[in-house]
């Protein structure tokens, strides 16, 4: 058995093909170095600094990373008297907290309600422990309108949302839904939201 060796011509293309092969990766990679050394040196500095501070924060569940955390069907008895406080009529259709295992300490406090006929109101107060973050206060509404017969502008459903801060790291949301205005409760939202018993304590 005789072995046929590829004749020069052959040979001779497949180490061109080889050498051009080589030449593309050589022009790719100084390339790249070429652009490596004209990136200025501060942009990974300036990436790093506009990145967000190491503080603290809750997971998913409302719970400090570094904490073991029970979940109860419950809201601590201040923040409930607050709801009524602020809504008397008030129902809770839900209601939940995030607590530390060990201390009791409520990390976070939901709660779904009904405050009145078709109305319903979201609560969540939450408290990030070793955070300085104090958010401003913000309030907001919003309606979904319709146009009556005589062209005038009439609201649907209406969203009033406030958000108050309470101790550093601490804060309360409250999201009022409601059939028309909803500004008979626009004074109740107001005393719930600004009541301090309706914060999570730290």
């Amino acid at each position: 058995m005789h072995l046929r060796l590829p004749s020069w011509p052959a040979t001779a293309r497949v180490g061109r093909l080889l050498l051009v092969v080589a030449g593309v990766l050589a022009v790719l990679a100084i390339g790249a170095f070429s652009v490596a050394l004209r990136t200025p040196p501060m942009r990974l500095i300036r990436t790093v600094q506009v990145g967000a501070p190491n503080t603290p924060a809750l997971d998913a569940a409302g719970c400090p990373p570094s904490a073991r955390c029970v979940l109860r069907a419950e809201l601590p008895a201040h923040i409930r008297n607050a709801i009524r406080r602020g809504f008397p009529a008030v129902s809770l259709l839900w209601q939940s907290s995030t607590v530390d295992a060990g201390t009791g300490a409520v990390y976070l406090a939901q709660a779904v309600a009904t405050p009145g006929r078709g109305a319903t109101l979201l609560l969540t107060a939450q408290c990030v422990p070793g955070s300085t973050d104090r958010d401003e206060e913000q309030s907001h509404t919003a309606a979904d309108q319709r146009s009556d017969l005589a062209g005038n502008e009439v609201a649907v459903l209406s969203l009033r949302q406030l958000q108050v801060p309470g101790a550093s790291g601490c804060r309360l949301d409250v999201v009022l839904t409601a059939p028309g205005e909803g500004t008979e409760y626009a004074d109740g939202l107001a005393r719930l939201g600004h009541d301090p018993a309706a914060q999570v304590r730290s």
